[in-house]
């Protein structure tokens, strides 16, 4: 089987589809869309990445993913399943949940 690891980081592309008027032109018109957005809300990639982070842990091991501007209410469910246990949300410098951890269960 493929490796398993103690720690896998994620920072996906978190902006819904729909914001993308709203984001700067230099930011909109320069970077490429598979770098910003992550679907039309912003977080149809968590959806995905979770379920794979699962696969690819040891168990006890961590993930660890960067979350979009009021993404977290959407993203927690997705932890809180067997597979998942200490979900743990760390808020940013003005307060806003920007980071979302767990740990691997058995």
């Amino acid at each position: 089987g493929s490796p398993l690891f103690d720690l896998i980081i994620s920072n996906p592309p978190y902006i819904g589809r729909k914001e993308s008027n709203s984001l700067p032109i230099e930011v909109r018109e320069h970077e490429p869309a598979s770098a910003l957005y992550g679907g039309e809300e912003g977080y149809e990639l968590y959806g995905l990445l979770i379920p794979e982070a699962a696969l690819h842990l040891k168990s006890g091991g961590l993930v660890v993913i960067e979350l979009g501007h009021d993404s977290l209410s959407a993203v927690r469910p997705l932890l809180e399943c067997p597979q998942w246990t200490n979900i743990h949300a760390t808020n940013d410098l003005a307060g806003i949940p920007r980071v979302l951890s767990s740990e691997r269960t058995q």
